[in-house]
């Protein structure tokens, strides 16, 4: 199971303050600056709970769903390869059939080329297995088996590599997703702090105490 956004909070730790850029991560990101409060004036302090604009937001529930069925595509498609005759093909005959099969709606010249390498894996393994059974086999006989079980310990190889590297573009599918959340709340929390002039806006582990919480208003700004 996939967790969505798990390291967004610890990148949100440190102090967000609107006057002039965010600090997120050891990272500056400039934002619009907010002029500064008048001598006289006292300046106000916000904070924002993350943990809770991340858990009401709507974009969440569509992300994880969708993350969930990649995931769960991409599980299908490995099982589909280990229960085939895949170690039967090269690495890249692998790749290409394990590429093929993430193809929600293949071409027909797509779907002849998928039944192609299909059969050519099908065809290898029963000759392998009609060689095992043979009592005496031959040279040539004895040199076919040879070379089928490496093309055999080599798919499974390969089959491995496949596996990391659906598991990559996972991974690079959740980052995606948590930057783009972070960007989304970093512009809402900014937003909301120059609408209510804040000088600065603590994330709530941060905050000891603040007169101002603005995360309902957060939440109700990520959600428009």
């Amino acid at each position: 199971m996939i967790t969505v956004f798990p390291a967004l909070k610890k990148s949100l730790l440190p102090i967000i303050g609107i006057t002039a850029s965010v600090l997120i991560g050891g990272g500056t990101f400039a934002l619009p600056a907010i002029a500064a409060p008048a001598a006289a004036d006292v300046a106000q302090f916000g904070m924002v709970d993350i943990n809770k604009v991340l858990n009401e937001s709507k974009s969440r529930t569509s992300v994880s769903s969708e993350l969930q069925r990649t995931e769960r595509s991409y599980t299908a498609i490995l099982q589909r390869l280990a229960q085939g005759s895949a170690r039967f093909l090269t690495d890249a005959e692998i790749t290409e059939l394990g590429t093929l099969y993430e193809k929600d709606k293949p071409t027909e010249a797509e779907q002849k080329r998928i039944s192609q390498l299909e059969e050519k894996g099908d065809q290898q393994k029963r000759e392998m297995t009609t060689l095992q059974n043979t009592p005496k086999p031959d040279e040539a006989q004895a040199a076919r088996f040879s070379l089928l079980s490496d093309t055999y310990e080599k798919g499974g190889a390969s089959l491995q590599q496949f596996n990391r590297s659906l598991s990559a573009k996972l991974q690079d599918k959740v980052r995606d997703a948590e930057q783009k959340a972070l960007v989304a709340v970093r512009a809402a929390v900014a937003k909301v702090a120059k609408t209510k002039g804040l000088a600065v806006v603590f994330t709530g582990d941060i905050a000891i105490y603040a007169t101002i919480d603005i995360t309902d208003d957060v939440v109700k700004e990520v959600n428009k």
